[in-house]
């Protein structure tokens, strides 16, 4: 894995500062690459170039068009090699899984700020690891596992009595 970090010009007015973090690494032949948020495309992540930037991506994703952004994106990454990697910045960062070459990745936050973690194992044991760093979920109530759809429909079905007073998404 290598690191670098790049600095913007130097100015007599400004100081120079950290502009980036840029950290590069080979890939193996067949490694997948998981994770990185709820994305709309494929599980396997390798081939891809990837934004992860907190927006809503809803109408973009759906429609076909920024295919690279994740409506919920999370910077950690899975490899069936056996490492993850989590990126703890609240910069915006670019990630190329062999995009523009197959056998490496490239990963870039666009800021000076990024604690970096790094799990050799399996996913299932890192996936411990992760949220007891971050944080363990709760167990949603349990009228959050029953049916849901979205309002126009579940406001259809319910007036026709065909569906019970049950969460729908509106």
């Amino acid at each position: 894995m290598e690191f670098a970090k790049w600095r913007l010009a130097d100015s007599p007015r400004r100081r120079r500062s950290i502009a980036g973090i840029d950290i590069r690494g080979d890939l193996k032949s067949g490694e997948k690459i998981f994770g990185l948020g709820e994305r709309f495309d494929a599980l396997d992540q390798r081939g891809k170039t990837l934004t992860l930037w907190q927006l809503d991506a809803w109408d973009s994703t759906a429609w076909g068009g920024l295919s690279n952004q994740a409506y919920k994106p999370i910077p950690l990454w899975h490899s069936t090699s056996e490492y993850s990697v989590f990126w703890n910045t609240s910069y915006q960062i670019r990630a190329d899984f062999g995009c523009k070459e197959d056998d490496r990745y490239r990963v870039t936050a666009h800021g000076p700020i990024l604690d970096l973690y790094i799990w050799p194992g399996e996913y299932q044991n890192v996936l411990r690891e992760y949220t007891s760093l971050t944080g363990k979920p709760l167990l949603p109530p349990a009228w959050a596992f029953e049916p849901w759809m979205g309002g126009a429909v579940a406001a259809g079905l319910r007036s026709a009595g065909s569906l019970p007073p049950k969460p729908c998404w509106m």
